[in-house]
């Protein structure tokens, strides 16, 4: 049974997504900036994120509210 093996292989495979959710849905940051999400393990870059700023903030903070006034949140 060769499960450190098995994980190197997955791991070497994976594809981390580039985008964060907002508001229930995949989203970029508004001005399109992003940074490196370096392993900890041997500090090569993993892929890009987003580096969310104010404007993403704002939408962030105003998406339960909206949820809640349009019944989203109750149908869940």
């Amino acid at each position: 049974m060769e499960i450190p093996g098995q994980i190197a292989r997955r791991v070497a495979n994976l594809v981390l997504p580039d985008t964060c959710v907002m508001d229930g849905a995949l989203a970029r940051a508004a001005d399109g900036a992003t940074f490196d999400n370096i392993s900890p393990r041997d500090g090569r870059v993993l892929n890009k994120v987003p580096a969310c700023g104010v404007a993403d903030v704002d939408r962030a903070v105003a998406a339960p509210p909206a949820a809640f006034e349009d019944g989203r949140r109750r149908r869940q």
